[in-house]
C-alpha cells in the first residue's frame, strides 16, 4: 500500500463502519420477521454463495491435473461431513427431547410429592 494517507484511513473506517451498521440492520430486520437469526443467515448466505464457483474451480483444476482420486476424495468428504452434521443435529435434538421429557416427569413427581406431604401435614396439624 503506497498511499496510507489520512483521507484513505477516514474513508476506510467510515465505509467499514457503515457496512457493519447496514449488515446489522438487515440482520435485525430478518430476526424481527422470525426467519431465524438474521446475522447468522447473512453469513451463511455469503459462504454458500461462493460454493458453486469454488467447486467449479476445484473440478476444473482436478481435471486439468488429472487428479481424479483427489476430486473423488473431496466430494466423498463433503458428503460424509454433511451426513455427520445431520446425524449429530438429529441425535442432539432427540436427546434433548428425551432429556426434557425425563426432566418434566421428575419435576411433576417432585411437585406431587410436595403436594402429598403438605396435604398430610395440613391434615395432621389443622
Amino acid at each position: 500500500m503506497n498511499d496510507f494517507s489520512t483521507e484513505w484511513v477516514l474513508t476506510s473506517v467510515t465505509l467499514l463502519t457503515l457496512g457493519s451498521v447496514f449488515t446489522t440492520f438487515i440482520g435485525e430486520r430478518i430476526s424481527d420477521l422470525k426467519l431465524g437469526n438474521g446475522t447468522s443467515l447473512l453469513i451463511f448466505t455469503s459462504i454458500i454463495s461462493y460454493l458453486p464457483a469454488s467447486f467449479g474451480r476445484t473440478v476444473a483444476q482436478a481435471f486439468q491435473d488429472g487428479n481424479y482420486v483427489g476430486l473423488i476424495t473431496i466430494i466423498l468428504s463433503f458428503f460424509l461431513l454433511v451426513l455427520g452434521i445431520v446425524y449429530v443435529q438429529v441425535s442432539e435434538f432427540s436427546f434433548f427431547k428425551i432429556y426434557l421429557h425425563i426432566l418434566f416427569q421428575f419435576s411433576n413427581c417432585l411437585i406431587y410429592i410436595i403436594w402429598m406431604i403438605s396435604r398430610k401435614l395440613s391434615a395432621k396439624y389443622p
